[in-house]
């Protein structure tokens, strides 16, 4: 079975609801969206679960692979080869599958808490719940010698920081303003074109954290 086919019933009951109207109707005729994107961002749930619907409306994989989370991708087995072939043989079982982007993204989640939280997105007849957790990850951008830029990287497990990166109290400023110190550990990261390389050739080093999507649930 095509790992992302499970996506499949999850995206196409939108359509139920976007195919009416004479918008829809103009859409459904014009194809898949071709102006410019919407910035693309994962700070937020709800610039994910944006960036998510924009990407179906536009019939791009490699973004919605991108909104996904490691844990959901492990579990269908998805990356990007992968969700290529998965995603022509969606599109010949659901041909309208972009217009599921022009769902309009909720004013706030259903269900939220520290690190996970849960948007209903309303179609006719049911809805479609789509669960989003939070996860950090460490990113490297590097130059190679032949003028390459990787962006290198890894997400952590369990979105913890711990021994990645430290805080404690440093007083307070010249305007009394309490201050913290923030103690990054050796964050190792894999380079396999080339042996060894140096400082010079790094051009960022970033912690962060970011809300990517863990389930796509059709009620």
């Amino acid at each position: 079975m095509i790992p992302i086919r499970s996506l499949s019933l999850c995206l196409a009951l939108p359509l139920l609801a976007t195919t009416q109207g004479c918008c829809s109707v103009a859409r459904l005729f014009c194809g898949p969206e071709q102006s410019r994107w919407v910035p693309q961002a994962f700070d937020t749930p709800q610039a994910t679960l944006g960036t998510f619907l924009e990407a179906l409306r536009r019939d791009n994989p490699d973004q919605v692979l991108r909104c996904l989370s490691e844990s959901y991708k492990e579990q269908h087995g998805l990356n990007s080869a992968a969700i290529q072939v998965a995603w022509e043989q969606l599109r010949k079982e659901v041909p309208r599958l972009y217009m599921a982007g022009y769902l309009e993204v909720p004013a706030a989640p259903a269900h939220r808490s520290d690190r996970m939280c849960s948007y209903t997105l309303d179609v006719d007849g049911g809805s479609l719940q789509v669960d989003l957790v939070r996860q950090s990850y460490v990113q490297v951008v590097y130059q190679l010698p032949d003028g390459t830029v990787v962006d290198g990287g890894h997400s952590l497990p369990r979105d913890v920081w711990a021994g990645t990166a430290s805080i404690e109290a440093k007083g307070f400023d010249d305007d009394s303003n309490p201050q913290s110190a923030v103690d990054l550990l050796p964050i190792v990261f894999a380079h396999p074109r080339y042996r060894e390389l140096t400082t010079d050739q790094l051009q960022s080093v970033n912690l962060g954290r970011e809300w990517k999507i863990a389930n796509l649930t059709v009620r």
